[in-house]
Formats: C-alpha cells, sequence, structure tokens
C-alpha cells in the first residue's frame, strides 16, 4: 500500500463519491494497493471507510479445512469498510486486489461525528449493506455449477484461464467429475476452449 498525495488527482477521484458522501465535511486520503494485496482482513481493527474508485478487489473467506470461499467481487464504486464502521468489529472478511486498485479514504476514529450526522453517506452504506445481503443470498450454494465456473474463471483465474480440474473442484465445492463434465459442456456451447488437458479459456 502506498499513499498518493496528488491534489489534483484525489479532487478528479472525489467527484466521482460525491453522491455517496458529503466530503466537504471529511478529510480524504488517497491509497493504492497492488495486486494480489490485502485492504482488509480479518483479525485487524479496521477504521476506515474506502471508497473504491478504480480496480475490482476480491472479498472471500477462508474455511476451516483452509479453501477460499468467494463471496463476491466489487468493482467501481462501492463502500469498503461499511459492516465494520456500523457494528465496529473486526472484519471477517478478507478484501484482495485483483488488480491495482485506488482508494479514497476517510478516517473513522477521526470523523465518526461527521459520518454519523451525514444522511447522504448513511443511505450509502445502507443499500451498500443490502448489496452484501442480496449477494450472500446468491451466493455459490444457489448458483448452479456453471455459473460457479464462469464466475470462478472471469474473477479468480489469472488471465481468465482454468488451470488446476482438482483445486478448482475444491474450490466450487462440487466432484472433480461434475466439474468436467460442465467444462465439456461449456465447450460444446463455445463459451470455453480447452486449451490443453485440464487447461480452459475463454473463447471470445
Amino acid at each position: 500500500m502506498k499513499e498518493i498525495k496528488d491534489k489534483l488527482l484525489i479532487a478528479k477521484y472525489s467527484d466521482s463519491i460525491s453522491s455517496y458522501v458529503h466530503f466537504e465535511n471529511v478529510s480524504l486520503q488517497m491509497f493504492e494497493f497492488e495486486k494480489g494485496e490485502l485492504l482488509i482482513q480479518p483479525s485487524f481493527h479496521f477504521h476506515s471507510i474506502y471508497f473504491l474508485v478504480k480496480g475490482s478487489v476480491n472479498v472471500y473467506s477462508i474455511q476451516a479445512d483452509g479453501r477460499q470461499f468467494v463471496t463476491g467481487v466489487k468493482k467501481e464504486i462501492p463502500i469498503l469498510g461499511d459492516i465494520e464502521f456500523v457494528t465496529k468489529k473486526k472484519p471477517h472478511l478478507f478484501v484482495e486486489a485483483l488488480e491495482n486498485v485506488v482508494v479514497l479514504s476517510i478516517d473513522t476514529l477521526r470523523y465518526e461525528k461527521e459520518l454519523n450526522e451525514d444522511v447522504l453517506f448513511l443511505h450509502s452504506v445502507i443499500h451498500s449493506c443490502v448489496d452484501i445481503i442480496q449477494s450472500v443470498q446468491h451466493d455459490q450454494n444457489f448458483m448452479s455449477i456453471e455459473e460457479k465456473v464462469i464466475a470462478y474463471m472471469k474473477y479468480q483465474c489469472d488471465d481468465h484461464i482454468l488451470r488446476r480440474i482438482e483445486k478448482t473442484s475444491e474450490i466450487l465445492h462440487c466432484s472433480r467429475r461434475q466439474l468436467q463434465r460442465v467444462l465439456h459442456e461449456l465447450v460444446e456451447k463455445d463459451i470455453l476452449i480447452k486449451l490443453s488437458k485440464g487447461v480452459y479459456c475463454f473463447k471470445n
């Protein structure tokens, strides 16, 4: 993570979040995260609100057996840290940069009073929390294996290429046979191309 102190750049991105918060009442900082870097992680207190203004992040948890459970992918411009702002508890999910990411940040300890009095911001937090609930309701437990495969390749695989059948079947909570059947069907539908044994990519 590195701080960006370019005032013109901060002002430019500030315009993009004007419908989320009255930033005239708070001081904004800008940070950049590299691909693979964690913006938020469990067990560490998080006292900021992040507005994702460039790039996308993956939101996931780690199950007891060590497997990653993807709960959603967020793109411009979601709010990060909203649940922690409301509950005052430590995060329970990881937020990882899928590419180079830029956020505008508000210190929630310093500006807690101002944020709690900002109706626009509170409405934004409510909408963000509703989106999270809807995402959870439509998580992998409610998705077909085909939907899981496509989402996994789009948001999790380097270069959108699926390379490890066994590992992928574990992540998507299906058998190797089920995954291979779905991959074959996606190839038949001209959605995927089989590059080699166990390696698939999108056709377009």
